[in-house]
Parts: structure tokens; sequence; C-alpha cells
């Protein structure tokens, strides 16, 4: 289940005017999702309504076989150990940022 900060919906309900909020500030999302599988379209949903530059997504329950496409983002992914169903996490990032992603260290 996706949902907002306190302070963000105060802000919103004072800001009313085409996302006001989101144009002067840079937006990052972090969340815990159990099986993001079946909440893949309330994620879409919250990323482009709100402007989402970077949004950090933990207990994915991923495989190395798992994979969702957002149009405008990038998706860096860290699958849990063993190919199992467990944990995991990724990085949405909106492509018009440029970045370079650390090699692995594991």
């Amino acid at each position: 289940m996706i949902s907002t900060s306190r302070d963000e919906q105060n802000s919103n309900n004072n800001n009313n005017n085409n996302n006001s909020v989101t144009n002067k500030l840079l937006l990052i999302v972090q969340f815990n999702d159990n099986d993001l599988k079946n909440h893949i379209n309330e994620l879409k949903t919250l990323l482009y309504n709100r402007r989402i530059i970077v949004s950090l997504i933990i207990e994915t329950y991923f495989t190395k076989y798992s994979n969702i496409f957002i149009t405008s983002y990038k998706l860096l992914k860290l699958n849990y150990p063993y190919n199992t169903t467990n944990g995991g996490g990724f990085i949405l990032m909106k492509t018009s940022i440029f970045f370079e992603p650390l090699p692995n260290v594991v």
C-alpha cells in the first residue's frame, strides 16, 4: 500500500495550483512494499501524479526473472541472494536525470 506523508498532504491542500509543490522541490519517495507486482498501478499513479524523481522501494520480492517497465524511469534493482522471493529492492530514477550506477561491491 502506498501512502503519502501528512506534511505532503497539507502542502497539497494549501497549494492546489497544478502541483505547485512539485514544481519547486526534488521529490523522493521511499516505501516498503510486500510484493510490488500487486501494487504496480498504484506506484505508476504516484510517480506520475506527484512527479517523483527518485523512488526507493524495498521488499519487492523480485527474482532475477522479475522486471517492470515504467515509462520515463530507469530501473536499478537488487534481488535477494539465491534468487528467492524474499526482500530485495530497487530504485526508479527519472530518465531525465543523469547518473552512473556504482559497480557492484558484493
